[in-house]
């Protein structure tokens, strides 16, 4: 059997794990100066900019391939959360990508964002991540605006179900493009999701009891035009740097070049949301490497056949797995079993 196969598989499933939309620059950075400007306290702040970034982040609640859902495989419930998370559409899945596209501050994209807003006063302390998610998919809706693109990483090997499929649309760039996720490129857009993500911060419940004194969006509107501008992470930095925000290492993974000087900040002390590290990366294939290509089969694995380990092993019966490394039942048994659901621990 061909050893290249899996290695294959498992390099597609790098190339096609990228649904998000825009950056930490905005999901992490922007909506963490937004929430100062709101009112909320530095920790509060950090905590609902996690929250939103977590979603790009390669948390597992979060990780859906479109390699699993629409290429390979062909499962109904993956393409649906991609579309909730990062493509919020009145259209159902599968349905055809006319009937799926995006509407930039719609009714799908301000739907979990009214629901948290009225989340009862005594609980808003601790839905503050679930505020930051609700804020990823508004934001999200603009970057994605419009019919979303069917990816084809596969080439002349496999076709994905443009039914299931979601990619950023043709009119931003196309799937295999990051210009969708850039603001220097989309000034009107950018100014009217941050607006969008600041009326929700303003109307959240007030927490402890502590009033929060929110400034004005016409005063700080003005100040958003070098952050949208900005082209480089070095113009990035200055900009957050100039708002009082001195760690910019959430900026490592955005797809700016560095600029005029090298970017060598590296996110430190990440914080657990979930059951893996959040890197505050937009990309979730930073993980994989990291990881046996074994390990990167479990994951599409579950996707494609189960949202849990018991019928794990079903995918792994139909792995191309080299026969020269170990048994299947013993890569059945570190996959499916006991190991296999701790591995995540170590990382």
């Amino acid at each position: 059997m061909n050893s290249a196969r899996p290695l294959l598989l498992a390099g597609l499933l790098l190339a096609t794990t990228d649904s998000s939309g825009f950056e930490s620059d905005v999901h992490y950075g922007l909506t963490q100066w937004l929430a100062r400007q709101a009112g909320f306290d530095e920790q509060s702040a950090e905590t609902i900019a996690t929250g939103d970034q977590r979603v790009d982040s390669g948390d597992m609640q979060y990780l859906e391939l479109v390699l699993a859902y629409a290429c390979v495989g062909q499962e109904d419930l993956g393409s649906r959360l991609t579309g909730e998370h990062h493509y919020p559409s009145a259209g159902t899945v599968p349905g055809p990508p006319a009937a799926r596209a995006v509407l930039p501050g719609g009714d799908a994209a301000k739907k979990a964002a009214l629901t948290v807003v009225k989340v009862p006063a005594g609980q808003a302390n601790y839905m503050l991540f679930r505020l930051g998610e609700a804020l990823h998919i508004l934001q999200d809706s603009w970057s994605h605006q419009g019919v979303p693109d069917t990816p084809q990483p596969g080439g002349a090997f496999f076709r994905c179900d443009s039914t299931r499929a979601w990619g950023h649309p043709a009119t931003r760039g196309g799937w295999n493009s990051h210009k969708a996720d850039l603001t220097m490129h989309w000034p009107a857009d950018t100014r009217a999701m941050a607006k969008a993500t600041y009326e929700v911060l303003t109307q959240y419940p007030i927490l402890s009891d502590a009033r929060r004194t929110a400034r004005s969006w016409e005063e700080i509107r003005p100040l958003l035009d070098g952050f949208i501008t900005a082209s480089t992470k070095t113009e990035k930095k200055r900009w957050f740097v100039s708002q009082s925000i001195s760690d910019v290492s959430f900026l490592e993974g955005i797809s700016l070049r560095d600029g005029a000087q090298p970017f060598d900040l590296k996110r430190k002390g990440r914080k657990r949301t979930g059951s893996i590290h959040s890197r505050h990366y937009k990309r979730q294939c930073v993980l994989i490497p990291r990881v046996p290509w074994w390990l990167s089969m479990w994951i599409l694995c579950r996707q494609i056949f189960t949202r849990g380990p018991k019928s794990c092993g079903k995918c792994t019966k139909r792995l191309p797995l080299p026969s020269n490394l170990l048994r299947k039942e013993e890569i059945e048994s570190s996959i499916c079993g006991q190991t296999g659901r701790h591995l995540f621990s170590r990382f």
